[in-house]
């Protein structure tokens, strides 16, 4: 997660994931990414020596803080990485709101 004056990026690696196969859904403070690996297609009878990333469905949560405009998030797959940008919503706390009298 990487927060910025004006939006929050949460960034999630998915190398070998197209973004047919991803899904990213926003839900009050959490940002959730579900998707799914589609094997390397290797004859069955091949063995792994080290294996970073499997295939499969897989899902990942991820909490925010502060409040961001989910309305105009964006969700871009490019090199392997998964960028999900939500703009932050003007903190207006703190800030004097003038409030006009009406004579009664």
């Amino acid at each position: 997660v990487v927060e910025t004056a004006s939006a929050v990026e949460v960034v999630v690696d998915v190398p070998g994931v197209p973004a047919p196969a991803l899904r990213v859904l926003v839900r009050r403070n959490t940002v959730l990414v579900v998707g799914a690996k589609v094997g390397a297609g290797l004859p069955a009878d091949a063995r792994y020596h080290v294996a970073e990333r499997s295939h499969g469905r897989f899902a990942r949560a991820v909490r925010l803080s502060g409040a961001v405009d989910a309305s105009r998030a964006r969700a871009i797959v490019q090199g392997g990485l998964l960028r999900v940008v939500l703009p932050r919503v003007d903190d207006r706390r703190g800030r004097p709101i003038r409030v006009e009298v009406e004579h009664g």
